[in-house]
């Protein structure tokens, strides 16, 4: 049931529509009641008028069915006098009207008309004061009686109660009132701004309306006096002469109304004291989505009015490029009544656009209709700064890792792989979408993948470092060592978010532990055969054995480790042989073992000395560049080849005055000129003496050294393997088979560059790119 206040209207409108019987309000049309206007007709009037419930038309047009002159005539006399009238209309001689029963009163500014169609005898007697002429009167006086709004009618100056219904009664329970003085019935009402607003209406015929006024009330008879609310209208009466002779008092008490608005205005009160409490700017809706309030937040970061906002005016502040956008959403969360959510660039008082999170959702009645929507603008610009610094980090991410030579990798906390760099793709000739996850697997060798796959799987469980080597298949279909490396990797809440790993080729490293792995085989075997001979050999090749354990590791310190043991193996050898007699180093036992000893230690040495020029180089690489002069480089070189430039007949030709000096590492540069001299010198042709040319040239990047000959030249697929580690292409010739790879090494390793062109039986050229570091210290 509503709890909402009734208006005059509204209660005028209640009692017509509960009537039984045909009611009509009335207005004058024109100053002298000439005519009246019928505005308002309940169901039964409109049934037995056939008019609709607010005609507006003329009463001698709706009352035509009645003999409409009749009516007019005791309506207009009734009007002018004030007085209450019940009537009898006969029924019309020519049968075109039949007997009516009239009640007219003043009601308002104008006339209220119930009418009931005479009975037989009733009609029979005309005019005759017959007792059922009054049935219409009784119906009216009951409807009065039992109305829900409190009405009263009060005479004279003193304010005298002629007639109260029930409602009013139950105001001032106990208390007499019909006949009394309205201050002598209820004294409590002195001095009370309703009894002041009471003497004026009556005093000047206007009436008057108030909404929500305090009155003290006793709602039971011994009861305490209490205030309560109550809406009312105070109406003048006037007598026949047209003077005011009382007042119409109609009164509804609303206090649950008012409590319970004074208690959403409270909260209201506080709910808009919190929302201007916090940062975010709030606002709230109407279920059609017409915004009606902004919190303080608003107003002060948009430096806008309400008088600028209202209606659709917040959609000035939002950035042009997002409001088609945000108005879409917002539509389309009004049509389907669903919550709302954006992100928006919203502009304030200075002028600048920040980002925004926009969120709105739907409060709902009992019935689930919505009442309103309640929003907040959440300032992220913050946010998206890092989202996009993040975003801007990962694609350095992305391009830092495609510009390493190494092969790079990361996964997520579950172990599928989400990234590979470009240098895996390229080696492995995978596509993207078959390595990632675990496609990765499909790459490695299948004798070697359970275990690499075992072991990732263990360190992602376990979130530690992951290491393992396996042959890993290259674009051209071949499987090659390397070596797998990752570490766990956090958030900044420290959180597991996968591994990042790298991929290296170590094929070359792998064969070379896997020859010194066969070395250290052959130098046991030795060693084992050799214990029996004496307890100082034994000795001596139980150190061996503990040096061979350490050859594990032998690419990293087997150029000096090592170099000590087999010089003292050599030297016991030597000594061994002195102490043997003559006889028993040619005995057929003693003397293959001697000299498959002698072999094992040769080949032992030569492989210390080939690695160990490739540990020197690794270890030299990161010395920075200097100005070296290139002469002073050139005559040393020339002094350490001149037997060998003697011995061969060779001619060396030297223009270096183009570029006196380059940007180099001294002990590089050195073996740069004499491994390309020296190697010129041992490879020049059988049937003509050396011819060598050596100049250089000055480039926009780099400093290029030239190194001519007419040796034997070079086949296509050789120059293919020219710098590859311990590969030797000419047989009749002693070497190591690293130094054109230590020269391409030191020199790329300087981010310079080195190229070969050659013809078979006519020589070879050599151009070595060394870059231009004009920040260079001389040497």
């Amino acid at each position: 049931m509503s709890n909402h206040p009734i208006s005059t209207p509204e209660l005028a409108q209640t009692l017509l529509n509960v009537s039984l019987s045909p009611v009509a309000l009335l207005q004058p049309a024109a100053p002298l009641a000439a005519d009246f206007v019928v505005t308002h007709l309940n169901q039964a009037a409109q049934q037995v008028l056939r008019q609709p419930a607010e005609p507006n038309l003329p009463l001698s047009t709706c009352f035509a069915p009645l003999g409409s002159r009749q009516v007019l005539e005791h309506c207009q006399q009734v009007y002018q006098s004030g007085q209450a009238m019940q009537v009898l209309l006969p029924a019309m001689p020519d049968g075109t009207a039949a007997a009516w029963q009239l009640a007219i009163q003043c009601f308002g500014e104008g006339l209220a008309l119930g009418f009931a169609q005479a009975t037989a005898p009733a009609a029979a007697l005309g005019a005759s004061a017959d007792p059922n002429a009054l049935a219409l009167g009784s119906r009216l006086e009951r409807l009065f009686r039992h109305a829900p709004t409190a009405i009263c009618m009060m005479a004279g100056p003193d304010f005298v109660y002629e007639l109260i219904n029930t409602a009013y009664e139950q105001l001032f329970p106990g208390r007499e009132l019909v006949g009394r003085p309205l201050l002598e019935a209820v004294p409590e009402a002195a001095g009370h701004p309703a009894y002041s607003s009471l003497r004026r209406v009556y005093e000047t015929g206007i009436s008057h309306e108030a909404q929500g006024v305090l009155l003290p009330i006793q709602r039971t008879l011994d009861g305490p006096t209490e205030m309560g609310y109550f809406n009312y209208i105070q109406q003048a009466r006037f007598d026949e002469h047209g003077r005011v002779d009382g007042v119409v008092v109609f009164s509804h008490e609303v206090t649950e109304q008012v409590v319970a608005q004074q208690q959403i205005q409270r909260i209201q009160q506080e709910l808009f004291t919190l929302t201007n409490a916090i940062d975010q700017l709030v606002w709230t809706a109407t279920p059609e989505g017409e915004v009606d309030y902004y919190n303080e937040q608003w107003y002060r970061y948009t430096g806008s009015t309400w008088e600028q906002c209202q209606g659709n005016g917040w959609a000035a502040y939002f950035h042009p490029a997002d409001l088609p956008r945000l108005q879409q959403h917002w539509n389309a969360s009004l049509a389907h009544g669903t919550p709302y959510e954006i992100e928006a660039r919203l502009r304030n008082a200075s002028g600048e656009f920040r980002w925004f999170l926009v969120r709105a959702s739907p409060s709902r009645d009992a019935e689930g209709n919505i009442t309103r929507w309640f929003g907040t603008d959440t300032d992220i610009h913050e946010q998206k700064r890092l989202q996009h610094v993040l975003l801007e980090s990962e694609e350095y991410f992305r391009s830092m890792a495609d510009s390493l030579p190494s092969m790079v990798w990361v996964t997520d906390p579950e172990g599928q792989c989400t990234y590979l760099n470009r240098q895996w793709y390229s080696y492995t000739g995978q596509q993207e979408a078959e390595a990632l996850g675990i496609g990765w697997l499909n790459a490695v060798h299948p004798d070697d993948a359970p275990a690499a796959e075992q072991a990732f799987l263990e360190a992602n469980k376990h979130q530690v470092p992951f290491r393992i080597v396996y042959r890993l298949r290259r674009h051209d279909g071949q499987y090659r060592w390397a070596i797998d490396a990752g570490m766990p990797r956090y958030n900044a809440a420290g959180e597991y978010e996968g591994i990042v790993g790298t991929v290296f080729d170590i094929h070359e490293r792998q064969l070379a532990e896997q020859a010194l792995q066969r070395l250290t085989q052959q130098l046991r075997t030795a060693r084992d055969e050799a214990r029996a001979l004496n307890k100082q050999l034994q000795a001596t090749n139980e150190r061996l054995v503990r040096t061979n354990v350490d050859l594990d590791n032998f690419i990293y310190s087997a150029s000096h480790d090592l170099r000590v043991p087999i010089t003292n193996i050599e030297g016991l050898l030597d000594l061994l042989e002195h102490q043997l007699p003559e006889a028993s180093l040619s005995s057929p036992e003693l003397a293959p073992v001697l000299h498959m000893m002698h072999e094992s230690v040769e080949r032992f040495k030569r492989t210390i000395g080939y690695l160990s020029e490739v540990t020197k180089l690794q270890k030299e690489f990161d010395q920075p560049p200097v100005q070296v002069a290139l002469a002073t480089v050139y005559d040393d070189v020339y002094q350490d080849l001149q037997p060998l430039i003697e011995q061969t007949g060779a001619h060396l030709e030297a223009d270096l005055s183009d570029c006196p000096s380059v940007s180099f590492s001294p002990r590089n540069l050195r073996s740069v000129v004499y491994n390309l001299l020296s190697n010129a010198l041992k490879y020049r042709h059988p049937e003509r003496a050396p011819h060598i040319r050596i100049y250089c040239e000055l480039q926009e990047s780099f400093t290029v050294l030239h190194v001519q000959d007419n040796g034997l030249g070079l086949e296509p697929e050789q120059q293919q393997q020219l710098f590859t580690m311990f590969r030797r292409l000419h047989g009749h010739v002693e070497g190591s088979g690293v130094g054109l790879y230590m020269v391409k090494r030191s020199v790329e390793n300087a981010g310079g560059k080195i190229e070969v062109s050659s013809e078979p039986g006519i020589g070879s050229q050599f151009s070595v790119y060394f870059p231009r570091l004009t920040s260079a210290t001389p040497a």
